[in-house]
């Protein structure tokens, strides 16, 4: 696991690996209480974006 959470400026360990990315805990449960637009927004932090079908994938760098 790495030494942090891969969430910008978060100081905290990692609990979980949710998709090649190692996260907290606080920013799990903020990922799993929020609405469509607030996801979307969390996601993009680490990489991640919903496909058309509604899974969880990386970026592409067309998309950037």
């Amino acid at each position: 696991m790495a030494d942090q959470c891969n969430f910008p400026r978060c100081r905290n360990f990692p609990d979980l690996g949710y998709i090649g990315h190692e996260i907290c805990s606080i920013h799990w449960n903020q990922l799993c209480g929020s609405d469509s637009k607030t996801e979307k927004r969390l996601l993009k932090k680490i990489g991640l974006t919903r496909g058309e079908g509604g899974a969880v994938r990386p970026i592409t760098s067309e998309e950037k």
